[in-house]
């Protein structure tokens, strides 16, 4: 990727822009949408469910030192069509999910994941860049996110895709007290 903003050139295209158009992107997630990374890496993104959540649970023990529990990926699964949720497999083994909340024209990214050990591969900008097609899809005018002040390599990929700090919420990340800066994209 080069530096400043990320291009749609930076990603490779899984689907047209057609299907984005007509909305045909939840029935695509739900089968699995493959995305094929520069290097050849083949991800497929699939809907956040319950047969997956156990994996996501697991993961998000894993990379958070204060995880969610399980019943609060139910509480937002049990939103519907306002949680917009996916996992991200590479060779079948769940390596990274997104949930955010879709509410009239805004949405709020609660989670993004990757695990450890595949830092660095542009598997977080993949699934930011769906992340907002999807919004732009859904007539998204905002997006909303908090991150950990200490997380600078996120915050660097949330400035790369537009995202501004707007914000900080203090002693927002709990138990070691941490603040989160507040972040905002804007669709223009």
């Amino acid at each position: 990727m080069q530096s400043g903003k990320v291009s749609i050139d930076d990603i490779a295209l899984p689907f047209t822009e057609t299907t984005l158009r007509s909305h045909a992107w939840r029935d695509q997630l739900a089968r699995g949408i493959d995305f094929s990374l520069h290097d050849g890496t083949i991800l497929t993104f699939q809907q956040l469910d319950t047969q997956n959540l156990n994996d996501v649970v697991q993961l998000e023990g894993e990379i958070f030192s204060s995880p969610w529990p399980r019943e609060a990926f139910l509480v937002e699964l049990d939103l519907g069509d306002m949680c917009f949720g996916f996992v991200v497999k590479k060779n079948k083994r769940v390596i990274g999910y997104s949930i955010s909340l879709l509410v009239l024209d805004e949405m709020h990214i609660n989670n993004i994941a990757v695990t450890h050990s595949l830092h660095g591969l542009g598997i977080g900008a993949t699934i930011l860049w769906f992340i907002l097609q999807v919004a732009r899809t859904e007539k998204i005018t905002h997006c909303f996110l908090e991150v950990r002040q200490s997380n600078v390599i996120a915050i660097q990929l949330y400035k790369k895709f537009g995202f501004e700090i707007t914000g900080v919420r203090k002693d927002y990340y709990q138990p070691d007290n941490e603040d989160a800066l507040l972040m905002a994209w804007y669709d223009k």
